[in-house]
């Protein structure tokens, strides 16, 4: 399994590739009006409007501790979504055997899916659909709604 990892905060994650649409700097960020917390606004990426959720706020991290630079794009409920992380530090393979499932005290985190270890560190194993549940997911649903409404009223 390849995975992709980066860091938010002082963990590391890392996320199956296949979920990864593309790795992109920050960039200019336009806030929504009544959106989550810890969705950061919208950013423009090649003609599309993408909701950008702050994995930092997501995460009840301090969000002014480390600017996050890289935006990890990929789709949740058929929709292009941009995470903002830290930093990204590469694309390694890791075996399924040197995966560890969750135990009991780690399901509580809906989004993680397993464990390993990469250059000596811990690597907590992330869905990256995931860090959104129900409402969570139905709120970023909204802000998808509110944009393309927009596009669609602009001449």
């Amino acid at each position: 399994m390849k995975i992709l990892v980066f860091s938010v905060g002082e963990k590391d994650y890392g996320a199956d590739i296949v979920q990864v649409r593309e790795v992109i700097r920050k960039r200019k960020v336009t806030p929504v009006p009544e959106a989550a917390a810890f969705v950061e606004g919208v950013i423009s990426l090649r003609g599309r409007v993408i909701p950008l959720i702050n994995l930092r706020k997501k995460l009840g991290m301090r969000s002014e501790e480390v600017p996050s630079n890289r935006i990890v794009v990929t789709t949740i409920q058929d929709h292009w979504t941009g995470i903002l992380v830290d930093q990204v530090k590469d694309v390694v393979t890791v075996k399924s055997e040197d995966i560890t499932q969750p135990d009991e005290v780690l399901r509580g985190a809906a989004y993680l899916v397993g464990v390993t270890k990469w250059q000596g560190k811990v690597i907590l194993l992330v869905d990256l659909t995931g860090f959104l549940r129900g409402e969570e997911s139905a709120g970023l649903q909204r802000v998808h709604e509110r944009v393309e409404i927009k596009k669609k009223e602009t001449p």
